[in-house]
Formats: C-alpha cells, sequence, structure tokens
C-alpha cells in the first residue's frame, strides 16, 4: 500500500459540495523539494483552486501518472498545504462522470485521518483536468462517503502556466 502514496502529486481544483461552496480561482504554487521529490514530480508544479471548508482538488504534475489528483474533502488552503508521510492508506471506489464521457469506476486511495483522496491512476487525473478545460461539471460518487459535484474555475493564467510546463499537458517539443 505504501507505493500508492509515493507517487502523489499536487495541485488543485476547488469543487462545490451539492453545490453548497464557491469556486476560487485556479492558484499555481510550487512545492518544496523535499515534498516535490516525496511525490514524483521534478518541478514540484501544482494547480490549486482552494476551498477553506472543502472539498478541495488539487492537480499536480507525476512523472509516473501524468496529470495527478488530490482531493481534500475538508477543505484545504495553499497556506495549509504540506504533504506528510502517510502511515494509513485505504482505498475507495470512485465514480467519476463528466458532459463528456461515461462514468468510470475505479479505486482511489484514501488517506482517512486527512480525509483526502489521492489518484492511482493516469486517467482519473487527466479526466479532472479535462473537465477544467471544457467547464464541464463534474460528479463524484465515492463509496460508503457520498456524492460531490462541482464546476471547476474558469481557465485563468495560472491554469495555463501549470499546463504549458506539465509534461503530460505539454506540447511535445521536437
Amino acid at each position: 500500500m505504501k507505493n500508492l502514496v509515493k507517487p502523489i502529486s499536487a495541485a488543485v481544483l476547488c469543487f462545490t459540495l451539492f453545490g453548497a461552496h464557491a469556486h476560487a480561482d485556479w492558484k499555481v504554487g510550487n512545492l518544496t523539494a523535499e515534498d516535490a521529490e516525496a511525490v514524483d514530480d521534478e518541478d514540484g508544479l501544482y494547480l490549486l483552486a482552494e476551498n477553506a471548508e472543502g472539498p478541495t482538488i488539487m492537480l499536480g504534475c507525476s512523472d509516473r501518472l501524468g496529470v495527478q489528483a488530490r482531493i481534500y474533502l475538508d477543505g484545504m488552503t495553499q497556506e495549509d498545504l504540506k504533504l506528510e508521510p502517510v502511515r494509513r492508506v485505504k482505498t475507495r471506489m470512485v465514480s467519476i462522470d463528466t458532459e463528456s464521457s461515461d462514468p468510470k469506476k475505479y479505486p482511489w486511495a484514501y488517506l482517512r485521518t486527512k480525509q483526502q483522496l489521492v489518484s492511482v491512476k493516469a486517467w482519473q487525473g487527466k479526466r479532472l483536468y479535462n473537465a477544467a478545460i471544457k467547464g464541464e461539471e463534474v460528479q463524484l460518487d465515492i463509496a460508503r462517503i457520498g456524492d460531490f459535484s462541482f464546476t471547476p474555475p474558469t481557465i485563468n493564467d495560472d491554469f495555463k502556466t501549470f499546463a504549458s510546463t506539465c509534461t503530460a499537458t505539454a506540447p511535445k517539443q521536437s
């Protein structure tokens, strides 16, 4: 189970729980060198649309998974961001549904003490990233936790900076 946590990358897109919370603009940031190494991300760049009340989603660029997502169910702000070693990891089945894709269900790593979901497959983070680009609503059905829906914030310069520097999203250089 420990291997599920190592490639955790960072960057966040805030979302609305049952339409109750307001969205924040995208913010780009850099992890500390130690955190970037722990999450398998060379430059530690992440994208965040925070929501202190929760939930919050973080998108990062993982060398192994491409775009990786973290969902902070109880919320988080950029000031609170500090990746710490995790001792107990479980899994939760999460179904992701967007307007342009069929629902797809697969386990995510679940850090119960931190109330966080962490994507473990490349398509999971990409689906959230693509929904942000298209401005589509995302619906999540999280086993034993509940249903969440959100529409990502509008694309801004910080989002474009992240997209142009992440090897999974940037155009290939010839």
